[in-house]
């Protein structure tokens, strides 16, 4: 029961709520007492939750080691199929993307189970964050393979929730993927779902990501105003993850209206908020470069440049050094 409290208070008041946060601790302490190895990966996981969506990555590193080790020990599909979706977004979120994709890949025989399908968004967020790894790593084909695959298991689904989860995840996807407009039309689903039915997670990152496509689609000022909403709702959920992202995005929506100095304080906040959240700091850099230059600072976006170029190699991610390559052409790098 107190897990099923933590998994409820998940949806209704956000994964790191101080709400949330208390209820997952409560559940693996009494899990623990009473040596139960399910119900203890059960609270492992909610812990990991709750410390990965407030960007704890460190704390979320240990929780995910700690997850394995109990999911292998309990040997069921439902347990495996867990932890390696925790296992695998946690690599992803601190930039190990072959980690991630080898993760997710070692895990797909288990993601079929019925305990873990049936759990209020499992499916969105292990399909959801696969398909972002295999966008950065250059495979569009498995990218969208796996968020048809989200979208389709969200629809089974007898509640909303999924179905919320689902759209702001492809959302994301085709952002990436240069497909404004699809990602409008799904970042309007996901903040039509989580406003009407109170999902207060979504209806801040939905925002985002509706923002960033309406930007990307030329109404900037529309796109700008639905980001700082998104941004501020984040705060009042507690939830920090992915931040280097959307300050991103704030930039990158900024530095489309011609607004420079804007796209240099976001970049600046967004490389600040979290130096262990790497995923996305080749393209943080990448933005901050082109902003720098907007200002007629051509050494200092050449260290923003070097910096990015270096870091997408080390990551091994071809998305980042495909859009870097016209800016390194026109600094000289190599």
């Amino acid at each position: 029961m107190r897990n099923l409290l933590a998994e409820a208070l998940q949806i209704t008041t956000g994964y790191s709520s101080p709400q949330t946060r208390a209820a997952a601790a409560e559940a693996q302490r009494t899990a623990r007492r009473a040596g139960e190895i399910y119900q203890s990966m059960l609270g492992v996981a909610g812990q990991w939750m709750v410390a990965s969506s407030a960007g704890d990555y460190k704390k979320a590193q240990a929780i995910a080691a700690e997850s394995m080790s109990v999911a292998r020990l309990h040997g069921g599909a439902d347990a495996l199929a867990a932890g390696h979706m925790i296992d695998m977004t946690t690599r992803y979120r601190v930039g190990d993307l072959v980690g991630a994709e080898a993760s997710f890949v070692s895990g797909q025989s288990f993601f079929d189970a019925e305990l873990f399908v049936s759990r209020a968004g499992a499916i969105p967020q292990t399909f959801g964050n696969a398909a972002l790894v295999a966008v950065l790593l250059g495979d569009s084909v498995s990218a969208r393979r796996r968020c048809a695959h989200a979208l389709r298991a969200s629809r089974r689904q007898s509640g909303p929730y999924d179905r919320c989860f689902a759209a702001y995840m492809v959302a994301m996807v085709e952002i990436l993927l240069g497909a404004d407009r699809r990602a409008a039309g799904l970042g309007e689903t996901a903040l039509r779902l989580a406003g009407a039915l109170g999902f207060p997670q979504f209806a801040a990152t939905a925002r985002i990501a509706l923002g960033r496509a309406r930007a990307g689609c030329g109404d900037v000022a529309s796109g700008m105003h639905l980001l700082r909403e998104g941004l501020q709702a984040m705060a009042e959920t507690h939830a920090r993850n992915a931040q280097t992202l959307y300050f991103t995005w704030f930039a990158e929506a900024a530095l489309s209206g011609g607004d420079s100095l804007a796209a240099i304080e976001a970049t600046r906040s967004a490389l600040e908020i979290n130096p262990d959240e790497l995923f996305y700091r080749p393209e943080t850099l990448r933005i901050r470069a082109l902003a720098l230059l907007g200002q007629g600072l051509k050494a200092e976006a050449r260290d923003a440049s070097e910096e990015g170029l270096a870091l997408a190699r080390a990551m091994q991610a071809p998305w980042f050094l495909d859009r870097m390559r016209p800016l390194v052409g026109r600094l000289g790098l190599e």
